[in-house]
This record gives C-alpha cells, structure tokens and sequence, in this order.
C-alpha cells in the first residue's frame, strides 16, 4: 500500500474526507463529545457510578 496523502499535523482529517460544511460540522460533533467525555470522567470514577447517578 502506497501513502499518497497525508493531514498535516493541527488539521482534521474530516476536511479531507467531507465537503467543508459536513467536515465543519463533524468536527463541532467530536470536539463537544470530547468535552462531554471529560466532563463525565471528572464526575465519576466508574461507568457504573455514572449510571447510578
């Protein structure tokens, strides 16, 4: 398998595979996952305590 391309470091890889509006909107999508994902970790300490709560 040959390497034709690659994203630079800082960009995401979304605008390579998406028109700019989807890829602009897929990657609002994973930053406030991210956040999310934080935010739940720094609540609970286990799954299972999350989902007592």
């Amino acid at each position: 398998m040959v390497l034709e391309h690659t994203t630079p470091a800082g960009q995401s890889v979304f605008y390579d595979l998406f028109p700019a509006a989807q890829a602009a909107n897929l990657l609002i999508r994973a930053q406030l996952l991210d956040e999310l994902i934080k935010v739940l970790q720094s609540r609970f300490s286990t799954q299972a305590e999350a989902a007592a709560a």
